[in-house]
């Protein structure tokens, strides 16, 4: 007996039906009237028709991930693949931190509910450098270890949080020859030649810089004040990181103003 899978979702495209499954993360391409029908055996909660009205159709979207096991708890199977990835592997550990959910924009499409003044306490700042410690000493098989920023805007408190941080963690992964790398997710705007300095040293190796298209339209979303865009600035701290021999992505945000 099988049941139609949780993470399952179908969008339009042009004259079909795109079906995609999070957890296989496989995708399936449909016509509409398979797809109907599909719903209606979901509908009627009647699967087994649906395997004998169209038995290739059936083992087509069980192979896809679209249908599991009437049993199978898919919560669960999510929570083994992340205990998988965060527990089992014991050469490499991911670690991202958010220095602030603050923000120097105020960008309308973002998802980020912004805290102003927000940042991370010294007593916090101490206990994440002493979870980091921990983990070294416990995982004797450590291989690679990377640390993510994020937030908020986590050049924000680069001095306050982010420096002491690496200046704490990047000694002790040299002495554990740990191969260690840092990387943000970044406007891009407060980045100057004495953050890259710093961040060479310390073991930071990657930016992820976000852009709203051109010049015009960026601006008109990502402003300093209403008659002072970024979109040079930021373009200028790119090619800053790059002189520095920085690796830098850059990211375009696309609406139907910009595609």
């Amino acid at each position: 007996m099988m049941k139609y899978s949780q993470f399952n979702s179908f969008f339009n495209y042009e004259d079909r039906k795109i079906g995609y499954n999070a957890f296989a993360n496989d995708f399936t391409i449909l016509d509409p009237e398979l797809h109907e029908i599909l719903l209606a055996a979901v509908r009627e909660n009647n699967l087994e028709e649906l395997n004998e009205i169209h038995p290739e159709f059936y083992s087509h979207l069980i192979e896809k991930g679209f249908l599991v096991d009437k049993d199978e708890d898919e919560i669960e199977k999510v929570k083994e693949l992340s205990r998988k990835f965060d527990f089992d592997n014991e050469t490499f550990y991911q670690l991202t931190i958010n220095p602030t959910m603050n923000c120097n924009f105020k960008c309308w499409y973002c998802y980020e509910t912004h805290i102003k003044a927000s940042k991370m306490t010294n007593t916090t700042l101490i206990s994440v450098v002493k979870l980091i410690e921990n983990i070294l000493a416990e995982r004797k098989k450590m291989e690679t270890f990377h640390l993510s920023w994020f937030g908020g805007e986590p050049l924000l408190y680069f001095d306050k949080t982010v420096k002491p941080i690496l200046e704490n963690i990047y000694p002790k992964m040299k002495e554990k020859n740990i191969n260690f790398s840092s990387g943000f997710t970044t406007n891009g705007l407060l980045i100057n030649q004495e953050m890259l300095d710093s961040c060479r040293i310390n073991g930071v190796s990657f930016f992820q810089i976000t852009l709203d298209g051109h010049r015009e339209r960026h601006n008109q979303v990502r402003y300093v004040s209403k008659e002072k865009g970024s979109y040079d600035e930021i373009v200028n701290n790119i090619h800053l990181c790059l002189k520095n021999k920085f690796k830098v992505s850059v990211r375009l945000n696309i609406s139907e103003e910009t595609i």
